[in-house]
This record gives C-alpha cells, structure tokens and sequence, in this order.
C-alpha cells in the first residue's frame, strides 16, 4: 500500500519542473496523434519515418538514422516493418553500389498524406488553442534551453 504523503510529494517535486510539464505535453500530443493514426494501421514512430522518407527521399537507412536520432538498428527494424506492409521500397542505388535508396511505394505516399492530414490537424488545433503568443513563447522556451544546455 502506497503512503499519500510520499505520493504527494512526489507530485509536488515533479510539478515544480520544467521538464515533467512538457514531458505531458509531448505524450499528450503522441497519443492523440497515435489515436488518430491507429485505423491507418500506423504508429507514431511508423508516422514520423514515413514523413522523413517523404522529404528525403530517396534516402538510406543511415540517413534517416541520423536525421531521426535513432540507432541504425531501431532504423533497419523500423524499415523492415514499413517494407513488410508495402509502404517503402528498397533498392540499391544506380549511383553508389553500397548505398540502398529507401522510397516510398504509391502506398506509402498514399498512407503518409492521409497520416500527415491527421497528424497536421492535431497540431494545428492544439496551436489554435493555445494562440500565437503562448506559441510564440514555447519557440522562446526551445530556444533558451538550446542556449543553456546544449
């Protein structure tokens, strides 16, 4: 059995800090975006590969690696599931023998245009909700803490 009074100071510790907030607000927005994308039979990380691939292509796994700030093997696995479900292609590239392009299928076209739509909406609403200013602020906030810790 849990003491309430360990529990509220937990809460009362996490919620002086910065990071739990935007921490709940990014998993608010994921699950929302995960709701929306879940009768396209997408998740959120498929979601996000597939709109990388989008504006890359072609491009290669370690690229997306890179740009997706994942592990190359999260990336290939990531790329396997994709492939398995029609929505990207991959074959060696005309220009370079090691290089494998990854593209996106006319399926996959298909699926990330409409997965964007939804994606796109939710953040647009969540915007609208919030205004220019407080929009404007969190940009500010990016920025100080790129600033300070980075």
């Amino acid at each position: 059995m849990r003491d309430e009074t360990v529990d509220n100071s937990l809460s009362e510790v996490l919620d002086d800090r910065l990071g739990t907030h935007v921490r709940r607000i990014s998993r608010l927005i994921i699950d929302a975006k995960a709701a929306a994308l879940r009768p396209l039979d997408l998740t959120v990380p498929q979601y996000a590969t597939l709109l990388s691939i989008r504006h890359l292509e072609p491009t290669s796994a370690a690229q997306l690696a890179r740009t997706g700030q994942s592990t190359p093997q999260a990336t290939a696995t990531m790329l396997a599931t994709l492939e398995s479900k029609g929505l990207i292609s991959r074959r060696p590239s005309p220009m370079h023998q090691k290089l494998v392009e990854v593209r996106l299928t006319t399926l996959g076209a298909k699926a990330i245009e409409e997965a964007d739509d939804l994606a796109a909406g939710i953040e647009a609403e969540l915007r609208a909700g919030i205004g220019e200013d407080l929009f404007d602020s969190v940009l500010r906030i990016e920025q100080i803490a790129k600033d300070l810790l980075q």
